[in-house]
């Protein structure tokens, strides 16, 4: 609450997400906008972690990767969590593995015989959401050629960095690493200057 009421009085905006009523009807009072849960928050420039727990941590990035846009945010941890918590947690925040992800749902809908459009809405809905699968409703139409909103390359650096430094620390990232997989296809199909939705095409080409 200091640092928040500090920022506050700086003239930030500042959004207070705490479960605690009390808490969030005081920093109400001190003049931010509050919320009970990441979910909701808005698209910030920074966003300040304070947590007892590393399980808190990865419960509250895990949250906001499945539910906000967190690509442009810088997420900055002032809790004593642990090296393992905190570097699960900037896995999680890496976005590759997000898209990838949404990607090979997609595939899997296809090979199924299913139809992806139609299949989007309801997993969006359901516990395998995810913020790529919502904003990148594209991905499904396979007969199409979307222009580029996104560059796949862009992505495509941004996990090959992440896994360069989580390597270099040890940290296990078995699910990071199978996304690289894709992005290495992706690659060899022509794909870095398509729209980052077609990454889809790594599982179907």
């Amino acid at each position: 609450m200091p640092m928040a009421r500090r920022l506050a009085g700086r003239g930030f905006a500042v959004t207070a997400v705490d479960p605690s009523d009390e808490v969030r009807a005081v920093a109400e009072r001190c003049g931010m906008r509050v919320l009970a849960d990441v979910a909701s928050a808005p698209v910030a420039d920074a966003v300040l972690v304070l947590v007892a727990t590393g399980d808190q941590l990865l419960d509250a990035v895990s949250t906001a990767t499945t539910h906000r846009r967190v690509e442009r945010e810088t997420w900055i941890l002032s809790s004593t969590v642990g090296p393992t918590a905190a570097q699960e947690a900037a896995t999680l925040l890496a976005r590759a593995v997000h898209l990838a992800a949404a990607a090979e749902a997609l595939a899997v809908v296809t090979r199924l015989g299913l139809s992806p459009v139609a299949t989007v809405a309801p997993i969006s809905g359901g516990s395998g959401s995810s913020w790529f699968l919502d904003d990148r409703p594209r991905m499904a139409d396979l007969g199409t050629t979307p222009p580029v909103r996104t560059r796949l390359a862009i992505l495509a650096k941004d996990n090959e960095l992440v896994e360069r430094e989580a390597d270099a620390r040890g940290a296990r990232v078995p699910l990071l690493k199978a996304a690289r997989g894709q992005y290495v296809r992706a690659t060899e199909l022509g794909l870095l200057e398509a729209d980052d939705s077609q990454i889809i095409r790594a599982y179907l080409d």
